[in-house]
């Protein structure tokens, strides 16, 4: 993320709202001394990113020192991104799947690959599994339901045209150059085509009706066939809400 030419202060969540609500305000979880300058905010987690990119060059580092680097699969990828003020939300996940949520760095190298392969084109998370056991030389389980990025590495064919996210309470369906996201709690639709629009700024649901019922009946035919986990409710012993507390998790 960048460092914003005009920094501007907003409001600290009160108590009254949850602890990662970042809507307009600094959400408390974030929140550090009162302080209410967006680009301090930023700032700190730039300065995260730089930690996390130092560890990785003390690993790759001693990789070479033992002579383990050429034979060493290294992925590199996150499980989200981070709202910076996009969408007026601010230093906040899982609310939203804007890009700023969905978009993550995949970094991918091994002796097999070709080295500064730059790839401008939609993959999945679910796709860097099935990617390890090709290049392991593994059979890949025939439910496997990701696709191998080696054949696309290597400059062939990557079938996968859709990717999917969701949350609790929004969904969405992604290809190269649209979006849609339905927001169950309010049974809302919005459509953004991502080459004109990349800041997901117009609502496109009511111009381009096609395309809006395309994605639309490929998003619900893919809830439809998703299973449903229901997680069995467990009492939490003293020693896992001390670790939760102290991660900021729970209050």
């Amino acid at each position: 993320k960048f460092i914003k030419e005009n920094d501007k202060n907003i409001p600290i969540a009160d108590k009254s709202t949850k602890l990662y609500e970042g809507c307009g305000v600094i959400p408390r979880i974030t929140s550090k001394k009162g302080i209410t300058s967006v680009n301090y905010y930023i700032s700190q987690y730039d300065g995260t990113i730089r930690f996390v990119d130092e560890q990785i060059g003390r690993i790759v580092t001693e990789l070479k020192r033992l002579n383990l680097y050429n034979n060493t699969l290294i992925i590199i990828t996150s499980d989200h991104g981070e709202s910076m003020g996009e969408h007026n939300y601010y230093f906040v996940h899982g609310h939203n799947l804007y890009d700023e949520l969905l978009n993550v760095p995949l970094v991918i190298s091994h002796k097999s690959l070709p080295k500064d392969r730059i790839i401008n084109r939609q993959v999945r998370s679910m796709d860097i599994m099935p990617t390890i056991l090709e290049i392991a030389d593994i059979s890949l389980p025939e439910s496997i339901e990701g696709e191998s990025l080696l054949p696309l590495i290597k400059e062939g064919e990557y079938h996968a045209r859709y990717a999917f996210s969701e949350t609790k309470e929004k969904k969405s369906i992604r290809t190269q150059d649209w979006k849609l996201i339905y927001d169950a709690s309010e049974d809302k639709y919005s459509l953004y085509n991502l080459k004109d629009d990349p800041q997901e700024l117009k609502n496109l649901v009511n111009e381009r009706k096609i395309e809006f019922q395309t994605l639309k009946k490929k998003l619900h035919h893919w809830l439809k066939i998703q299973p449903r986990f229901l997680p069995k409710e467990q009492p939490l012993d003293e020693e896992t809400k001390r670790k939760l507390r102290s991660l900021g998790y729970v209050q």
